[in-house]
């Protein structure tokens, strides 16, 4: 029983190293600030998403915001807020980087 309890482990950890390519996830985040472009002022509650994904966040009082556990990659960033228009800017995350960036809307 004991025997076939180990076996059993061991080929459940190696299928798993296996099916996820044997590395490790890259895991970064972008963060950054959304301020008014004339007058340099924060936009705190501006909506802040990554362009193809369901997932994001928004501005904190200070303007400033986060998104975490992104793969490396490539990623287009949506800033919007009420009554201004709307900004895209891409960066690419490599080697579980954080990314800056500011947006002026």
């Amino acid at each position: 029983m004991d025997k076939f309890l180990l076996t059993a482990l061991f080929l459940i950890s190696f299928l798993t190293v296996v099916a996820s390519g044997g590395e490790e996830a890259h895991l970064g985040s972008i963060r950054g600030q959304v301020i008014a472009q004339h007058s340099n002022v924060v936009l705190p509650g501006a909506t802040v998403r990554i362009l193809g994904e369901s997932f994001g966040s928004t501005t904190n009082a200070n303007g400033t915001f986060q998104i975490a556990n992104l793969m490396d990659g490539e990623y287009g960033v949506v800033v919007s807020f009420l009554g201004y228009a709307s900004d895209t800017l891409y960066t690419v995350i490599e080697n579980s980087a954080t990314r800056q960036l500011t947006f002026q809307l």
